[in-house]
């Protein structure tokens, strides 16, 4: 397979993520945690929404953007999803603290202190550049490490 056929389609699967991360962040900023403070609040809907989507993002890419390597190298399933999850773990931390980041930003450009205090979209424009800056790195660990040929392949 053409590595940017299977990086578009890894893209597609990431767009999926975005959405999924994207409405995560809505139900528990602005209904399952909307009970806590500030940025209790939003750090912990940025963590809940990256931990769902990797998930989400995890099945399609195993069933679509990987199924032919699965049987070439690549561990059993559950072993899969343990090392999508720790490659994920790097990635997610870098969009965690590239959408705190960018959100302090926004803040500190709308209101001269780095708060949380800004609306839903600027913590989505958060998100979406914390996941820009996670793919790569998410790409290329796991087309070299979770889904790697085997030496014979």
């Amino acid at each position: 397979m053409s590595q940017r056929w299977r990086f578009g389609k890894f893209c597609l699967v990431g767009v999926s993520g975005l959405v999924v991360n994207l409405a995560s962040v809505w139900l528990l900023d602005a209904v399952l945690l909307a009970w806590l403070p500030g940025w209790w609040r939003t750090g912990l809907s940025y963590l809940g929404a990256i931990l769902v989507s990797i998930f989400t993002n995890f099945v399609l890419n195993d069933s679509w953007t990987w199924r032919d390597r699965r049987g070439s190298g690549a561990s059993s399933w559950p072993g899969r999803l343990g090392r999508y999850y720790a490659v994920s773990a790097l990635a997610a931390l870098l969009q965690y603290l590239t959408s705190l980041g960018v959100t302090a930003l926004c803040a500190w450009h709308l209101t001269g202190a780095a708060s949380d205090g800004v609306a839903l979209r600027y913590k989505w424009l958060a998100v979406m550049v914390g996941v820009a800056v996670g793919t790569a790195v998410n790409f290329l660990v796991n087309h070299f490490w979770t889904y790697r040929k085997s030496p014979a392949g």
